[in-house]
C-alpha cells in the first residue's frame, strides 16, 4: 500500500497492536519457548470445591460450591520437538492468557447479556480436534482445522489477520 509517512506509521502501529496477543504471536512464542517473556500464561482448569462467600448454611454447616481454579502448565506437558519440529499435543483444554493487553470493550459487550462486567486480560481456550498439530515457524498450524479456539481468539475475525511474513520490528 502507498501512503505518506504518517499513514505508514499508523499502519505499522495497528499491525503491531494486532500481532500482540494473537495466535501468531502465541505460536511463535511457544516455538521459541518464550511464552512468559512475551506475556503469555498457560493454565488448565482444576475442578474442586471451596467454601462459598456465604460461609454457613441454615443448619450451621459450611456451604460448599463448585468452583473452577486454574493451575499453570509447564510447556513440556504439551510441547515437544520430534525431528526438530514443534508439536502441540495435549488432552482437554488449555487456557491461554495474554497478560499485556486487556480485552477490547467490544468483545466484553458482545459476551455479556444483562450484567456488564469489567474487561480482563485477553483469555482464550484451545482444544485439539486431532491428536496433535505441528507449529510452523511463521506462526501457523500445519492442520488449522485440528485445533479449536474459544474466548478471545474466537472473536478475532479475518480482518484482524496478518500476513504470515509479518514480523514486528524490534523495539
Amino acid at each position: 500500500m502507498h501512503g505518506n509517512e504518517a499513514k505508514r506509521k499508523e499502519w505499522a502501529e495497528k499491525r503491531l497492536e494486532t500481532f500482540r496477543g494473537s495466535t501468531m504471536h502465541f505460536v511463535r512464542s511457544l516455538r521459541d519457548q518464550k511464552l512468559q517473556q512475551e506475556g503469555f500464561r498457560v493454565t488448565r482448569p482444576v475442578e474442586g470445591f471451596s467454601v462459598s462467600a456465604a460461609g454457613v448454611s441454615a443448619d450451621g454447616k459450611p456451604k460448599f460450591t463448585q468452583s473452577t481454579q486454574y493451575e499453570d502448565v509447564s510447556n513440556s506437558e504439551y510441547l515437544s520437538f520430534p525431528d526438530n519440529k514443534a508439536k502441540l499435543e495435549f488432552k482437554g483444554n488449555l487456557h491461554i492468557t495474554y497478560l499485556r493487553e486487556m480485552e477490547d470493550l467490544e468483545y466484553v459487550y458482545s459476551t455479556t447479556s444483562t450484567d456488564i462486567r469489567k474487561a480482563s486480560y485477553q483469555t482464550s481456550l484451545i482444544s485439539l480436534r486431532d491428536s496433535s498439530v505441528f507449529l510452523q515457524e511463521n506462526g501457523s498450524f500445519d492442520k488449522p482445522l485440528g485445533i479449536t479456539f474459544q474466548g478471545y481468539w474466537s472473536w478475532d475475525k479475518v480482518g484482524d489477520m496478518l500476513p504470515y511474513d509479518y514480523y514486528p520490528k524490534s523495539e
